[in-house]
């Protein structure tokens, strides 16, 4: 499982010896005719002092025994020998979700690992010889290949392998795709990645050798965490103010910590001259910097101390990846067996292709889809987008569509964003994801954050990106997420007609015909970026900014503008009752509509005085007012599904009871004048905490009865 080490353990190996399971962080116990859950746990209490996190797994045996750990009583096929994939996969992500609660993170990105141990194991000796001994400054390891490999998925088995041998690691996932919004961001995760993690890790140190149990303090309902200290160790990093403000900052706040870094999917050399050169020269001796690259000479001019390169899988590999993404077991049913070999042949190794073409195949018991699927593929034959095409097959019409929303927008959006723009234009959201995701089609990562605010992200392979772009540029015309596709697409009067998203750079000239447009009537979807608050150096017509700011959009779930020039939202695209997200962050925006559907809303640094009661409904997830005029909220305010709410440096003095919803997890008050929150039944309605930021330090609220706390 990624670098885990797993054993299998017989009962009689288990009665002969009990300390075997010692050492384990989570044990699977296969409950059976002869094995039950109370013999189990009669071994296991007699054999080890510690308690490791038990799950229970039984196929469809009746169990009169009754447990508090988690049961998982998979459905299984016995006459074709086969598991219900979701129960299965449920099982997997509980075990995760067990092994991630401590402080090493364990990365995730494939079900079925196949072929990876011992591809990891062979890189391991040899990376060993290199980490070994007194090397005087940090180590950099290269992984090359072309893309769809397994070059991420063998980076994360690594990093989950030797992390713990750190006092800080870091793993950056698609880091071309991230530059290029800016540098800034990036360098800032992390900084408070590795910042927040080397002092949990000292405290955890300190506490093992003081044993000093006022180490973790109750104080009334307040739980002051040595968990909660890596996040005060970050609460006063200074804003990184440009890409060479952050270099500096890399340089000189991580000096001597001795850590793991991942550096996924670099392109460029710029990429290494913002973040690997400063990691370089500021982290400790035998420190170790890992980097995935396509090219040869970015892991060249990295002077990497040893490169491996990604070969495809053999023959044997291939088979068994594919063959339980498609049968959920290691071999094809016999009737099917000579056409999956076929199949596997065309995927040519690729660990993508066998993963998107056996979830496409999953569940398809006739012969004749997989001899069309192996038609397809060989009349596609070298060409990876032709055999992922294959993969939206099958899709109903808006999951399909859905699909080339997220290729062309959102790629590396939080799902919160991501779900309140689908569930806007299609009516479903999270269960939209849910079955992209089942045909592996997307993955859900974790955005690098503090210890206890992550959240989660959606990613995709670069290949399935550019699949899905590539298919609306032949044949949709119908999105727009570049310079060439926007002056493209908004060129002639069909497809400017038939536009449903549109990502623009704000000083992007755009073509004659466009300027005089004054409706787009599908459009659901637009981000300008690049744009600033002083308009008075692009004042040209033909400028998107400008252009955009007289265009109507009715249709509008999704309105991304940060730093807009203007005061109040242009009527054309405040028109929409429809609207989902709005993030006018940084912008002048002073006056705001009284939009009734948002879900997800970014004030930050805006010049809002007021926001209309409207806006505080039940739809509401996310809130950031912080930096803005506002002084109060409307006092009748209620949002019961609000997880989010930020508030820093404003003149609010009090959040109204109606906000304090039952889902709320983050409430970000540092730099107010708010002295109470309350604390009581109706927070713990459906959560372990709540999180309140305050100043320079981070409250963990646990349920302790109703209550008011003051910060006074």
């Amino acid at each position: 499982m990624l670098g885990l080490d797993v054993h299998l353990v017989s009962k009689e190996r288990l009665s002969k010896d009990r300390t075997r399971p010692k050492n384990s962080l989570v044990i699977l116990c296969i409950i059976s005719q002869s094995l039950s859950i109370s013999e189990f746990e009669g071994m296991l209490s007699n054999g080890i002092t510690h308690r490791p996190k038990v799950l229970y797994v039984s196929y469809g045996l009746p169990s009169k025994e009754s447990t508090s750990k988690p049961c998982f009583k998979l459905n299984v096929n016995f006459q074709e020998l086969e598991l219900d994939k979701r129960e299965f996969k449920a099982m997997v992500h509980e075990v995760m979700r067990t092994l991630n609660k401590g402080h090493e993170e364990i990365m995730e990105d494939t079900t079925f690992p196949v072929g990876l141990s011992a591809r990891v194991d062979e890189m391991w000796k040899e990376m060993s010889r290199y980490l070994s001994g007194s090397n005087k400054g940090v180590q950099c390891l290269g992984f090359l290949g072309m893309g769809g490999v397994g070059k991420t998925t063998t980076a994360m088995s690594v990093y989950n392998k030797i992390q713990n041998q750190f006092e800080a690691a870091y793993f950056c996932l698609n880091t071309r795709a991230r530059a290029a919004t800016g540098f800034e961001p990036l360098q800032r995760e992390i900084l408070e990645s590795i910042l927040s993690q080397n002092a949990a890790h000292g405290k955890a140190l300190l506490s093992s050798s003081s044993m000093d149990p006022t180490n973790d303090e109750v104080h009334g309902n307040v739980l002051f965490s040595s968990g909660l200290k890596g996040i005060n160790a970050v609460a006063g990093l200074e804003p990184i103010n440009n890409e060479v403000h952050g270099n500096a900052l890399l340089s000189s706040r991580l000096r001597g910590i001795h850590a793991l870094v991942v550096l996924d999917d670099v392109d460029s050399v710029a990429q290494l001259e913002a973040v690997y050169n400063p990691l370089c020269s500021s982290l400790a001796s035998n420190s170790v910097v890992i980097i995935t690259s396509r090219d040869r000479h970015i892991l060249e001019h990295a002077q990497s101390r040893r490169i491996f390169e990604i070969q495809e899988l053999n023959e044997e590999s291939s088979q068994r990846l594919f063959n339980w993404h498609a049968f959920l077991k290691p071999e094809a049913p016999a009737h099917l067996k000579e056409v999956s070999e076929s199949v596997i042949s065309a995927c040519r190794g690729l660990p993508l292709a066998l993963k998107v073409m056996g979830a496409r195949l999953y569940h398809e018991s006739e012969k004749k889809c997989w001899d069309e699927s192996l038609h397809f593929l060989r009349q596609n034959e070298g060409e990876i987008f032709g055999v992922l095409r294959r993969s939206l097959e099958g899709l109903e019409s808006a999951q399909r569509d859905s699909f080339l929303d997220i290729a062309s927008f959102f790629v590396g959006s939080t799902d919160v964003i991501c779900r309140a723009y689908l569930e806007g234009v299609y009516g479903v959201g999270w269960t939209r994801l849910k079955v992209l995701h089942s045909r592996c089609l997307l993955a859900f990562e974790k955005e690098v954050g503090n210890c206890e605010t992550k959240q989660r992200s959606i990613g995709m392979h670069d290949h399935l990106r550019d699949m899905g772009r590539q298919i609306i540029r032949e044949k949709e015309k119908n999105r727009a997420w570049d310079e060439e596709t926007a002056k493209d697409f908004l060129k002639r009067e069909s497809t400017r007609s038939a536009l449903c998203g549109l990502l623009i750079n704000s000083a992007m000239a755009l073509p004659y015909e466009a300027t005089k447009c004054d409706s787009l009537p599908e459009l659901k979807f637009l981000r300008v970026v690049g744009d600033s608050q002083d308009g008075e150096s692009l004042q040209e017509e033909r400028l998107a900014r400008n252009v955009l700011r007289n265009v109507h959009c009715e249709e509008l779930r999704l309105l991304d503008w940060r730093n807009a020039p203007f005061r109040e939202v242009p009527p054309g695209l405040a028109a929409s009752i429809h609207l989902r997200v709005l993030d006018l962050s940084g912008s002048r925006i002073a006056q705001l509509p009284a939009f009734t559907n948002l879900r997800y809303v970014d004030l930050a640094g805006t010049n809002i005085c007021e926001v209309p009661h409207e806006i505080f409904s039940a739809n509401l997830e996310y809130m950031d007012l912080s930096r803005t005029k506002t002084k109060g909220l409307p006092s009748g305010a209620r949002s019961p599904n609000l997880t989010r709410l930020y508030l820093l440096d404003t003149e609010i003095r009090q959040v109204p009871h109606g906000l304090y919803s039952t889902t709320l997890e983050i409430l970000g008050i540092s730099g107010t004048n708010i002295s109470e929150v309350q604390v009581g039944p109706i927070i713990w309605g459906s959560r372990l905490k709540l999180i309140v930021h305050k100043g320079k330090q981070t409250y963990l609220f646990r349920d302790a009865g109703n209550s008011t706390h003051s910060f006074q």
